[in-house]
């Protein structure tokens, strides 16, 4: 899966989510009728409905769930949200901004993880729900 900054697309800047088939068992992609080596396209991929509303010039990423559906983060709005296969988002969260800078920079994310409770690194952890994010910052 790649994260599609979109930056250089004709038009309006969005950004979107591709599932690309990898190359064949030799790692060669094949070469298309139009002399061009594929994928020509992907098959599965996400963008907002009105494709602007996702957009992340930079530090972003995504990682496919054992459950199929797939974590994204928009590294530089600080947006991290779960989308399923049919592409509808199940939840979102928006950074708050941090630090007494302020401005754009104060929401980015470089990256963002989905754990599960069986994750090792929660063993013997308490997964009680707590104070917010928010909140543990002031």
């Amino acid at each position: 899966m790649i994260f599609n900054n979109g930056d250089t697309r004709p038009g309006a800047k969005y950004s979107s989510v591709e599932e690309i088939v990898l190359p064949d068992a030799n790692g060669r992609y094949t070469l298309g009728a139009d002399k061009k080596y594929g994928p020509d396209r992907s098959v599965w991929s996400y963008s907002a409905p009105n494709p602007t509303d996702f957009y992340s010039v930079n530090i972003s990423g995504i990682q496919r769930l054992p459950n199929g559906n797939t974590l994204i983060c928009a590294g530089a709005p600080g947006i991290v949200f779960e989308v399923t296969p049919q592409k509808k988002v199940v939840w979102q969260y928006n950074l708050p901004a941090f630090g007494s800078r302020g401005g754009a920079n104060a929401r980015q994310v470089f990256r963002a993880y989905r754990f599960g409770p069986d994750f090792p690194g929660l063993k013997g952890k308490s997964l009680v729900a707590g104070k917010s994010l928010e909140e543990s910052v002031r």
